[in-house]
């Protein structure tokens, strides 16, 4: 596959939450990275800008894994507040939850 191709794959799985599958792409993406790394020149513009587009991946990823968490911390604790209306001896109508 090309660095290219791997990459959209890559970015579907972060996209679509599916992150068992990232580690698995991220490694094919450094492997493909470092065979097209070594086919420039040092120094070359063209791996500059390859260094700046990976650089922008790398933080459009992390910024889409703390998304990610940030809403299953979110959905966590909304059920932790259900729970907690559901565990109770005079549960409360759902409307007096508060989250």
């Amino acid at each position: 596959m090309t660095l290219e191709a791997i990459e959209m794959e890559l970015r579907s799985s972060a996209s679509d939450g599916a992150f068992r599958r990232t580690p698995e792409w991220l490694r094919l993406y450094n492997e493909e990275l470092a065979r097209v790394v070594r086919q420039l020149a040092p120094g070359s513009p063209e791996l500059r800008q390859l260094e700046v587009h990976v650089a922008s991946l790398m933080r459009w990823l992390h910024l889409m894994a703390s998304a990610s968490r940030a809403h299953c911390t979110s959905e966590l604790e909304r059920l932790k507040a259900i729970s907690i209306f559901l565990a109770s001896d005079h549960p409360r109508p759902i409307t007096d939850v508060e989250v």
